[in-house]
C-alpha cells in the first residue's frame, strides 16, 4: 500500500516529542482506585508486557511489517495512558491513527519513535517500581 502521506505531497508529521515522559498521577489514581498495594504488581505487568511488546516492535520494523507494528502501536496507547506513560500513549496513538487512514509510511517512519518511547517508558517506571 501506497503512504498517504507520500500520495497526498503531505509532510510526515513529527512524533509528540514535547510531551513528558511520565505523569505520576495516574499511579496515583491507580492507588486511589485499586489500593495502593495492588500499583507496584500492576506497574510490572505492564512493564513486562512493554518488554513484550518492544521486542515484537523491533522484529516488526526490521521486517517492514506494517499492519502488525499498527496492531502494536493499538494495543499500546491505551495501557501507557492508564499508567502515565503520555509519550508512548502519544506516539502509538499517532501511529495507530496513520495506519487507519492507510498512511503506511508514518507508521514506519514513527517505528524509532515508538521504540524510543517504549524504551523511556520502561526505564521510567523501572525506577519508580522496580520489577523482580
Amino acid at each position: 500500500m501506497r503512504s498517504a502521506s507520500a500520495a497526498n505531497g503531505n509532510k510526515i508529521r513529527p512524533m509528540p516529542h514535547s510531551l513528558p515522559i511520565f505523569d505520576p498521577t495516574a499511579l496515583d489514581i491507580i492507588a486511589r482506585d485499586a489500593g495502593p498495594e495492588v500499583v507496584p504488581r500492576l506497574v510490572g505487568v505492564f512493564l513486562r508486557e512493554c518488554g513484550r511488546r518492544l521486542v515484537a516492535v523491533r522484529a516488526d520494523v526490521a521486517e517492514g511489517a506494517t499492519e502488525r507494528l499498527a496492531r502494536e502501536a493499538h494495543a499500546l496507547k491505551s495501557a501507557a495512558a492508564s499508567f502515565g506513560c503520555l509519550r508512548l500513549a502519544a506516539t502509538a496513538s499517532a501511529l495507530d491513527a496513520a495506519y487507519k487512514r492507510g498512511d503506511e509510511g508514518t507508521v514506519l517512519a514513527g517505528a524509532g519513535d515508538l521504540i524510543e518511547a517504549l524504551d523511556d517508558a520502561i526505564t521510567t517506571l523501572s525506577a519508580l517500581h522496580p520489577v523482580d
